[in-house]
């Protein structure tokens, strides 16, 4: 029996592939896949090169230098140049993910139109970024405006571009601090409140029990601890 085709969505522009790119030499490779099922990844390096993996939906873990690290929905992993990295497992499990491969900024005078003492910090700071950094999770437009720029080629194009990368720099550098709910968790809980709204609840029984006796309150919390309960239930297998 054949095997059947890994089922998954990819999309990559590198400039090898277009060196009309010459404007943003900054940029080796943007990519994007969707992946259906679990994809190999095995040890390999970016020379002279970052690359950042930002986790549109789902999770996966990665190996650095023998530590390991899972990203999640609205995460950034990367890794750092000449580093040698590889998925767990030498496979990428089922998610959505775009990634950008981006030169180290020691090898330029100007970097994304970036130098001098500017352009040190910036390299200073990318090196010693956290493996994984949460970030907001409208970079996924970020993401698709500059594949759209680096499609649709016009005068405007590598403006676009250079402003694109420097706005995930710049969520990496200054993470949110709101506290807001992760995408993965609002995911979970938006298909939680699905569920409950099908649990059968008979409201000619509530209806009948004594406003004064406080049961339909009591029965009330008794269902929100049990929807709770089963809220925790599910976030403990996200």
């Amino acid at each position: 029996m054949m095997r059947k085709k890994t089922d998954y969505m990819r999309w990559t522009f590198g400039i090898d592939e277009h060196p009309q790119l010459q404007g943003v030499p900054e940029l080796i490779m943007l990519g994007y896949d969707h992946l259906t099922e679990a994809l190999q990844l095995s040890d390999h390096l970016h020379e002279q090169c970052f690359e950042f993996v930002y986790m549109e939906r789902g999770q996966s873990s990665w190996e650095v230098d023998q530590h390991s690290y899972t990203s999640r929905t609205g995460q950034i992993f990367h890794t750092r140049p000449n580093e040698w990295h590889r998925a767990r497992m030498n496979h990428i499990e089922p998610c959505t993910i775009w990634w950008l491969i981006m030169t180290d900024p020691s090898r330029f005078h100007q970097w994304l139109n970036i130098k001098g003492d500017e352009k040190i910090a910036l390299q200073q700071a990318l090196h010693q970024l956290p493996r994984i950094v949460s970030v907001d999770p409208s970079l996924s437009e970020t993401f698709r405006k500059m594949r759209h720029s680096l499609e649709e080629r016009h005068p405007l194009s590598e403006i676009y571009i250079r402003h694109s990368i420097l706005t995930i720099l710049f969520q990496l550098l200054q993470p949110s601090n709101s506290h807001d709910i992760p995408a993965d968790l609002y995911e979970a809980m938006v298909e939680l409140a699905e569920h409950i709204k099908k649990i059968p609840i008979n409201d000619g029984q509530l209806k009948k029990l004594p406003k004064s006796s406080g049961l339909v309150s009591l029965t009330l919390i008794v269902y929100s601890v049990a929807c709770t309960a089963s809220l925790r239930q599910l976030l403990s297998t996200v």
